[in-house]
C-alpha cells in the first residue's frame, strides 16, 4: 500500500491516510496489536469464556478474506485478528499452567524436592524446588514448585540435587495495595504454589533420576559464579558485580550498591540486555575476524566476515543461557542474532522490523512478560533509539565523513549522550509507573560508566570466559574488578548529588498505556511519508496519559491484608504509619504517594479530642486513631475497647479486630474478616465527602490466580459509600 498526499490538519483523523504507510511499516503494528490483546486479557476483572477469543479470531480472518479488495478495511481486520490472537494465546497459557496453590500458611513441614533454580543472596540463598513431596499435604494438593529462602550459605547445593528441608510454607504474597504489583499472578505463570523459609540447611540426599539440559546449564552457571567469586579477595562487591555481569547472579550485590546504581541512572548496567549482548557478540565478531584475517589462505578464499558472525552468534547464545535468559536478555539476543544473520546474508542489519520480530517472538513464548518492567523498559528504549537513528541517519553519516581522532572522540561522546537522553526519556514513564523514581543525573553518570563498561569491563569479561577452562580467569577478572570499582565510585558519587532522585507518585497502568501507544505512533510511522501533522495523534495520546497521571488522587487511608500496618495521609501531605520498619508494603505505599519516607502515628498519641483536632486532622491513642478530612471522620481501631466510642461517632470504621454486630452505625465498616478475605484496602474521600474503598481482591477480580478463598459465585465487593446507612451483611466466617 503506497503513501498518499495531502497530510493536512483534516487528514490527521483520516484512517485510510494514517494507515497508508506501506506494507513494511504496517507490519510493525502487528506485535502491538498482539500485545493489546494480551493486555486486554489481564485488564479483565473476571475470567472470560475460553471459546470467545478463538471464535473472534476466526471471524476476523474470514473478514480479511471477504474484504481483501478494500485495503484499509482488510488491514483493520488483520489488526483485530492479531488482537484476538494475543488474547487467545495468553488465555490458553494461563489455563495450561493450572496447578495447586496452598490456601493458608502451613505449620512447619518436611519437604523433599529437586533443586531447579538457585539465587545466591547475601548471607544465604533462595531456591526453587520442583517434583515435591510435602508432609501433611495430599499429593493432589501439592504445588508444582515452591520457592524457599534460606539464611544459610550452601555453595555445595547444585541444580538437579534432591534435597530435604524443614520449612514454613505460605501462599504467594498478595499485592501490597490495590492495583499494585501482584506477585500472585506472576507466581501462577511460574507455577509457584507456595513460598517460605527454611529452618535449617538443605540436606542433599541424591540427584534427580533424569537429567535435563536446563539442569546442566544451571549447574554450569553456578560453577562459573563460584569461580568468579573465588577469584576476588577482600571486598566482595566487585566479585558480586562481576558475577552479575557474567552469569546474571545479582543476589550477592549489596543493596546499598544497587540503590546507588539506580539513583545514578546506571541500573541498566546490572540487567543483562542489549548493551551486554551487543558488546560481547561485537567483541567476538571483531576479534575472530581479525584472527581469521591473519591467516592469508583463509582470508583470501573464504568469507571470514560471515564466519565471524557465526562465532559471534554462538557466543551470544551461550551468554544468553549462562545469564538465565531473562526477558531483556531474550530480546537482546533475538535482535543481535538477527543482525548477525543479516551480516551472513549481506542484508541491512538494524531496522525497526528487527524490534518487531523480537517483540513478537518474546510475546509468543512468554505473553505474561508484557506486564513486567523488564519487557516494557527494554523495548521502549530500543524502539525510541532506532526511531531517532532512522531520522538522524543522514546527519550522522555526514558527520562520520570527517577525519581526525578528535572528531571520532566527539562523535562517541555525543553518541553516548544522545543514547542516554533518548533511552531515559523513553523508559521514564515505565520507571515512574513501576517504581515512582527518576534519576536526575543519569546523563553525567552514563558518560563515564558506559565507556568504562564498553572499553574495559566487557572485554575483560570475555577474556575471563576464554581463560576459565585453563584456570587462568583471575588474570582477566583482576583488571575487570578495577573497572567495576570505577563504575561503583561514579554511581555513589552521582547518587550523593543534590536532587539525584526525583520521587514521583506512581503512574496508573492505563496512563502508561496511553503514553506507550502515543510513543509507538510517533516511532513506528514512516518519517518520510508521514508529515508533521500526522504525528499529532501520538502527542495527544501522550498528553492524555500525563493528564490521567496528574489527575490520580492518592488514598487517604491504607491498611494491609494482615491488619499489622496501616497509614493515614495527613492534611499536610505526609504519610503517617503505625510501624515505620522497612517493608515491601511500606515502600509500595510510599511509591504510590510519591514520598521518600513516612512519619510515625505514635507522635500523635494523647487523650481523645472532644470535637477539636490537631492541624493534621489526626489523633491517636493506645486503642487506635481518629482521622478527619472533608467532613468525614474515620476511625482506625486495633483494640476492641474502642468499638463503642468510635462506632458511635465515626462515619467509617477500619478495624483490625472482628466487628460483627458490635458496630452497625458507621456507613462504612472494614474489619479483620474483610482484610483476610480481600487483602489490603485503601480509602479515598472525594471533594464532596463521598468515600470510596478499593481492595486488592476487588481490583484483581475473579481470575484463575485468585486465591481459592475468593473464587466464589460473587465478585469481590468494592464499596462506594456515602454517609447513608450501610446495608453491608454481617460476617461470621471462621478465620484461618
Amino acid at each position: 500500500m503506497s503513501g498518499t498526499k495531502g497530510y493536512g490538519l483534516k487528514s490527521v483523523f483520516d484512517v485510510s491516510t494514517l494507515l497508508a504507510q506501506g506494507t513494511s511499516r504496517q507490519a510493525l503494528w502487528l506485535p502491538v496489536a498482539f500485545a493489546m490483546g494480551t493486555a486486554a486479557y489481564f485488564a479483565l476483572d473476571h475470567e472470560p469464556v475460553f471459546w470467545l477469543a478463538p471464535v473472534l479470531m476466526l471471524v476476523f480472518a474470514l473478514a480479511v478474506y471477504g474484504l481483501r479488495r478494500t485495503h484499509t478495511a482488510a488491514l483493520l481486520m488483520i489488526f483485530a485478528m492479531f488482537v484476538a490472537a494475543g488474547f487467545t494465546l495468553v488465555q490458553w497459557r494461563a489455563n495450561s499452567l493450572v496447578a495447586p496453590v496452598i490456601e493458608r500458611k502451613l505449620p512447619p513441614v518436611d519437604l523433599t524436592g529437586i533443586v531447579e533454580k538457585i539465587d545466591f543472596r547475601k548471607g544465604g540463598l533462595r531456591v526453587t524446588l520442583g517434583k515435591l513431596a510435602i508432609s501433611q499435604l495430599d499429593p493432589v494438593k501439592t504445588p508444582v514448585r515452591v520457592r524457599i529462602t534460606s539464611r544459610f550459605d550452601q555453595p555445595d547445593v547444585r541444580p538437579g540435587d534432591l534435597v530435604e528441608v524443614r520449612a514454613r510454607l505460605m501462599p504467594p504474597p498478595e499485592a501490597a495495595r490495590p492495583g499494585g504489583f501482584d506477585f500472585v499472578r506472576r507466581a501462577w505463570f511460574q507455577q509457584i504454589g507456595a513460598v517460605g523459609y527454611s529452618f535449617g540447611k538443605l540436606k542433599i540426599v541424591g540427584r534427580a533420576n533424569e537429567s535435563s539440559w536446563r539442569n546442566h546449564i544451571a549447574e554450569l552457571r553456578q560453577h562459573v559464579t563460584h569461580r568468579i567469586l573465588q577469584a576476588f579477595s577482600g571486598d566482595k562487591t566487585p566479585a558480586n558485580l562481576a558475577a552479575a555481569l557474567m552469569t546474571g547472579q545479582r543476589g550477592g550485590v549489596p543493596e546499598g550498591v544497587v540503590q546507588a546504581l539506580r539513583d545514578a541512572g546506571l541500573a541498566h548496567l546490572l540487567a543483562i540486555s542489549g548493551l551486554h549482548i551487543g558488546l560481547l557478540s561485537g567483541l567476538i565478531f571483531f576479534v575472530s575476524r581479525a584472527l581469521l584475517a591473519l591467516v592469508e589462505p583463509v582470508a583470501l578464499r573464504y568469507p571470514i566476515k560471515k564466519f565471524a558472525a557465526v562465532l559471534a552468534l554462538a557466543g551470544a547464545f551461550v551468554y544468553l543461557l549462562i545469564t538465565g535468559a531473562t526477558v531483556p536478555t531474550q530480546r537482546a539476543f533475538l535482535m543481535t542474532g538477527l543482525v548477525l544473520v543479516a551480516v551472513m546474508l549481506d542484508r541491512r542489519a538494524i531496522s525497526m522490523g528487527l524490534v518487531a520480530w523480537a517483540a513478537g517472538v518474546v510475546l509468543v513464548l512468554s505473553p505474561e512478560s508484557l506486564t513486567g518492567p523488564g519487557f516494557q523498559m527494554s523495548f521502549a528504549a530500543v524502539v525510541a533509539l532506532i526511531a531517532v537513528y532512522e531520522r538522524s541517519q543522514p546527519r550522522l553519516s555526514a558527520l562520520r565523513r570527517g577525519q581526525g581522532y578528535g572528531r571520532r572522540v566527539m562523535l562517541y561522546v555525543l553518541g553516548v549522550a544522545l543514547t542516554t537522553v533518548v533511552a531515559s526519556l523513553a523508559t521514564s514513564p515505565v520507571a515512574v509507573a513501576h517504581f515512582g523514581r527518576l534519576a536526575s543525573w543519569g546523563l553525567a553518570a552514563n558518560l563515564i560508566a558506559v565507556p568504562v563498561m564498553a572499553l574495559w569491563i566487557m572485554p575483560w569479561a570475555l577474556a575471563a570466559f576464554v581463560l576459565m577452562p585453563f584456570g587462568l580467569e583471575s588474570w582477566a577478572l583482576a583488571p575487570m574488578g578495577v573497572g567495576i570499582n570505577i563504575v561503583v565510585d561514579v554511581a555513589q558519587t552521582v547518587a550523593a548529588w543534590p536532587g539525584a532522585v526525583q520521587v514521583l507518585p506512581a503512574m496508573p497502568i492505563y496512563a502508561l498505556a496511553f503514553m506507550a501507544l502515543g510513543g509507538l505512533w510517533i516511532c513506528l510511522n514512516d518519517p518520510e511519508k508521514l508529515k508533521p501533522a500526522g504525528f499529532w495523534p501520538g502527542g495527544v495520546l501522550i498528553a492524555a496519559g500525563i493528564v490521567f497521571w496528574i489527575a490520580v488522587k492518592p488514598p487517604v487511608v491504607m491498611i494491609d491484608g494482615n491488619g499489622r500496618l496501616y497509614g493515614v495521609m495527613a492534611v499536610d501531605g505526609s504519610l503517617r504509619v503505625n510501624n515505620r520498619r522497612d517493608s515491601f508494603t511500606l515502600r509500595s505505599w510510599l511509591a504510590e504517594q510519591g514520598l521518600s519516607n513516612a512519619d510515625s502515628l505514635h507522635a500523635y498519641r494523647g487523650p481523645r479530642p472532644n470535637g477539636t483536632r490537631t492541624g493534621l486532622g489526626l489523633q491517636c491513642d493506645s486503642l487506635g486513631c481518629q482521622y478527619q478530612n472533608k467532613g468525614q471522620t474515620i476511625a482506625i481501631i486495633h483494640d476492641i475497647r474502642a468499638l463503642e466510642e468510635d462506632c458511635a461517632k465515626a462515619d467509617a470504621v477500619i478495624s483490625t479486630v472482628p466487628l460483627r454486630k458490635k458496630c452497625l452505625q458507621p456507613s462504612l465498616r472494614i474489619d479483620r474478616f474483610d482484610l483476610w478475605r480481600d487483602g489490603a484496602h485503601a480509602l479515598w474521600i472525594g471533594e464532596d465527602g463521598r468515600m470510596i474503598v478499593k481492595s486488592v481482591a476487588g481490583e484483581r477480580g475473579e481470575r484463575l490466580w485468585s486465591p481459592s478463598r475468593l473464587r466464589s459465585t460473587r465478585k469481590p465487593i468494592q464499596p462506594k459509600l456515602t454517609n447513608s446507612a450501610s446495608t453491608k451483611p454481617d460476617k461470621f466466617a471462621v478465620l484461618p
